[in-house]
């Protein structure tokens, strides 16, 4: 295998082509004087390191940090409701050979998969400059880890593993951080849009997992799974399999950066969209729990 020198690394691997990971090899921290192999990596798991410890699990934004649609960024994953870490050593050891280089001088503590929004990726949890430190990996050019982006993150530990405190920031230290947490508890006192953005990254993450049938089941309208037997549900994840759910993925997508419209009592949102019936996709709450209705 080639070795890689400098210029040769910084030249292919341009800001042009790894846009999301540019800012972070800037600056000089990049030293290439060896061969190094695509799966030369691996995970160094230290009890004492609080995040890799505490991080595996499902984290929910906290009602105080939920900000409002931007069209600006506000850093790497400021306004997502929902993200799940999940631990997989054997990820170390397959992450494009591109990174290996920088990564091979830092300390990974942890290897995994994060899903964000319904969509799951490869994750490493390393130390820069002295803060732990998310890199996950993401599609560019039809390479579904082809880009990188990456995060600050704290965990405040707390007596009861289900109160602990994740905060989330981006990629440099001057960008403000959020608040979740591992316990629905937390919010049980959401804002209608709160719970309306959950359902939807739920939605999303069914879709990814190709969950067709759940994801009827709790979505679609009460009245209309009542109005169907086995063999009528059956067809319907048929449908949604030939290709209706990669038409609602792109729809429900698109909603990250619109806000809703609701009606007086909160109780019914609309997100104007073109190409979908109606115009708009519409959501319902009963019972505290939201609904697509068309």
């Amino acid at each position: 295998m080639k070795a890689l020198t400098n210029l040769r690394f910084l030249y292919r691997y341009s800001f042009a082509t790894m846009p999301g990971l540019g800012k972070l090899l800037c600056g000089g921290i990049i030293v290439l004087s060896h061969t190094l192999t695509a799966h030369g990596l691996f995970v160094e798991p230290d009890r004492e390191n609080i995040v890799s410890m505490r991080l595996e699990g499902t984290w929910y934004l906290a009602r105080e940090s939920v900000a409002p649609p931007t069209d600006k960024p506000i850093g790497t994953i400021h306004n997502e409701l929902v993200l799940e870490f999940r631990s997989e050593r054997q990820i170390a050891a397959n992450l494009p050979q591109a990174f290996t280089a920088f990564l091979a001088k830092k300390r990974i503590f942890m290897a995994g998969t994060m899903n964000r929004n319904g969509t799951t990726h490869p994750f490493v949890l390393i130390e820069h400059h002295g803060n732990p430190h998310v890199l996950y990996f993401r599609e560019h050019d039809g390479d579904p880890v082809g880009d990188a982006e990456s995060f600050n993150l704290l965990i405040a530990v707390a007596a009861d593993r289900a109160d602990d405190v994740l905060f989330v920031g981006g990629r440099t230290h001057n960008q403000p951080m959020r608040k979740l947490t591992r316990s629905r508890r937390a919010i049980a006192d959401e804002t209608p849009e709160m719970a309306l953005r959950r359902s939807i990254a739920e939605m999303l993450r069914l879709l990814t997992e190709k969950e067709y049938r759940k994801l009827i089941i709790d979505y679609a309208q009460p009245t209309q799974i009542a109005e169907l037997d086995e063999s009528g549900l059956i067809k319907l994840v048929e449908q949604y399999a030939r290709g209706t759910a990669a038409h609602l993925f792109a729809a429900l997508e698109k909603t990250h950066a619109m806000k809703p419209t609701f009606n007086e009592d909160q109780t019914e949102a609309r997100f104007p969209l073109t190409g979908v019936p109606g115009g708009a996709l519409v959501f319902k709450q009963i019972n505290r729990h939201w609904y697509l209705i068309n």
